[in-house]
């Protein structure tokens, strides 16, 4: 059963091959919500500390944790429940240098690789299997700290947890919270 909150959201699947913005709308805690063309699709809200984000969409409600202060890791779990159903791996160089990419691995088996489109403008993406761009991430340069653009590509309509990968996408892309 669908909480009223979630009911508030427009799936993300219906944007697929459009543009939508992250915008932050609250300062403490930090809040971001996704919208296209004036639909609202997510909410991400960044808890203090950042070891803890919540997401929510028409989809459900996620929690976004990093295991331990000492893990490069993060962890998906279902609102409300202990056992991750996916779990973020960053690629680090020399074992401690975050480099910008990394794989989100499913229980279910899907997996999606986290990668820098170009260096100067900051642009990545979760691509799939087969190297196809799904959603990319953008910064803006006069709303850097403030929002940042996300291009749904048409393919993007058939992944089931494209809400995930749109949270996880602002997640890493804000600044002082990568998975590091």
């Amino acid at each position: 059963m669908k909480t009223s909150d979630e009911r508030a959201f427009t799936p993300l699947e219906k944007f697929a091959g459009h543009t939508g913005t992250w915008r932050r709308i609250g300062l403490v805690p930090r809040l971001y919500e996704l919208e296209f063309d004036g639909q609202l699709a997510a909410r991400l809200t960044v808890r203090v500390g950042r070891q803890t984000s919540h997401l929510v969409a028409a989809g459900g409600a996620w929690d976004i944790v990093r295991p331990s202060i000492w893990s490069s890791a993060l962890a998906v779990l279902r609102a409300g429940q202990d056992a991750a159903l996916a779990e973020y791996e960053p690629n680090n160089w020399l074992g401690f240098l975050y480099s910008g990419t990394g794989t989100l691995q499913f229980d279910s088996g899907a997996r999606f690789a986290w990668r820098k489109l170009d260096f100067w403008a900051g642009r990545h993406a979760f691509v799939d299997d087969h190297g196809i761009p799904l959603l990319t991430m953008t910064p803006r340069w006069l709303m850097h700290r403030r929002g940042r653009e996300l291009t749904l590509a048409p393919e993007a309509a058939r992944v089931t947890a494209l809400p995930v990968l749109a949270g996880l996408a602002l997640r890493l892309r804000l600044p002082g919270s990568h998975a590091h």
